[in-house]
């Protein structure tokens, strides 16, 4: 019975590594055609900015909360992967959408604010919970 439990245990975790595993290859191929068809074309008609700056704070909290709870790397490495193709994109957005340097540069400073304080734990702990 006990190498039942072993085999079972061993398995489960070759399954367990090959789904997390998956699921951030997937990740990195989530967001590449919408790039490649705002590159293609020289324009981001249709992308909201409003929900680029939502959709970027979103993985950088997620990013942040597995940061600084310690977790493993491969446990929160798809809202880098996410994170970083966002942040293509918005940029992308702000290029074709032909955005004001002055508000960018705003917020930009705001968000490494932000981002900087979730990183280095100086919200009070119940704000990460």
């Amino acid at each position: 019975r006990s190498s039942d439990l072993s085999f079972f245990a061993m398995n489960f975790a070759i399954l367990s590594a090959a789904a997390n595993w998956s699921v951030i290859l997937l990740c990195i191929g989530l967001k590449l055609p919408q790039i490649a068809t705002v590159l293609r074309s020289k324009s981001a008609k249709g992308l909201s900015f409003y929900t680029g700056v939502a959709s970027i704070y979103c993985y950088s909290v997620a990013t942040a909360y597995g940061y600084s709870n310690q977790f493993a790397l491969k446990n929160y490495c798809e809202s880098i992967v996410l994170l970083v193709q966002e942040l293509f994109l918005f940029w992308l957005t702000c290029l074709y959408q032909k955005r004001d340097v002055f508000y960018l540069t705003i917020a930009s400073g705001i968000y490494a604010g932000v981002t900087g304080a979730l990183f280095f734990g100086l919200f009070p702990p119940f704000f990460m919970d």
